[in-house]
């Protein structure tokens, strides 16, 4: 890593900015896995659940979807983010009335958010994020869902713009 990307990287980690906002209900139909951060095991369950939901065609399946971005959601925690959670992969939708077979429709009450706005390159961004969340952020969180939304930006792989929602006392 050369000093350029080292001094870029730790002033993004020490000066995360975010802002506080508040937003209504979101329903979501996706597929998901019970996964648990413990021994990295999100971190082969998570491009897992991805690459099935890509492979197998599950976005052309959700009926009602309001956009086209893609949203990462934790939900469904037993604890904390030491503990398992729901890992889903799919779409906001206007109606959870009819569920695709093998996927799931999730309804994620109004609540508070802490959104994060990154920028790099994927994964590392993401990771970065998450851990900054956990050592620095954690105090803060209510652990009622928290998401990435993957819009159009995202799509560069090298420079990914990425918005993070975290839950929020």
């Amino acid at each position: 890593m050369n000093l350029i990307i080292l001094v870029s990287f730790l002033l993004n980690i020490f000066q995360m900015d975010y802002k506080i906002v508040n937003l209504d209900e979101i329903k979501i139909i996706g597929i998901n896995k019970i996964t648990t951060n413990r021994n990295n095991q999100a971190m082969s369950d998570i491009p897992a659940v991805i690459g099935k939901f890509y492979g197998e065609g599950f976005a052309e399946k959700i009926p009602s979807r309001i956009d086209n971005d893609m949203l990462a959601i934790y939900t469904d925690y037993e604890k904390d983010y030491t503990a398992p959670y729901n890992y889903i992969y799919g779409c906001r939708v206007s109606s959870v009335d009819f569920i695709p077979e093998g996927m799931i429709g999730k309804i994620i009450p109004a609540s508070k958010y802490a959104v994060f706005a990154v920028r790099g390159k994927m994964p590392d961004v993401i990771v970065n994020l998450w851990k900054y969340i956990w050592k620095e952020f954690d105090s803060q969180r209510a652990y009622i869902a928290d998401f990435e939304v993957y819009g159009k930006k995202s799509q560069d792989r090298e420079n990914s713009e990425i918005e993070v929602y975290i839950s929020i006392k």
